[in-house]
């Protein structure tokens, strides 16, 4: 399983919040597991992030491929409460605009 750094991606700050940061942070999920079973996103030394920036990490991966596909691929680490709350949010409220294509 592949590790994406949330750090590599904020420079000298414990604080995730543009959704700039976040798309390359999605963009990087994507590119690793076309490699890899599966990503851990690993929040050491992040201590906050934006609902705009779980939002376009882990909420727009939600409305293009579901929820399922999230539970599958992408394993959070490293990630204190507060952190924790705002990926559920943005995963539960962007779960409800994916639309499974029929089969």
């Amino acid at each position: 399983m592949a590790v994406v750094r949330i750090k590599d991606f904020v420079q000298n700050s414990d604080f995730a919040g543009s959704r700039q940061n976040g798309a390359k942070v999605r963009n990087e999920i994507l590119e690793k597991l076309k490699e890899d079973n599966g990503i851990t996103l690993d929040f050491i030394d992040i201590n906050l992030i934006t609902q705009s920036f779980g939002d376009e990490v882990l909420g727009i991966l939600t409305r293009m491929h579901g929820i399922e596909f999230i539970k599958k691929n992408i394993r959070i680490h490293n990630e204190n409460d507060e952190i924790k709350s705002v990926l559920n949010y943005v995963v539960k409220y962007s779960q409800k605009y994916f639309k499974e294509e029929a089969a």
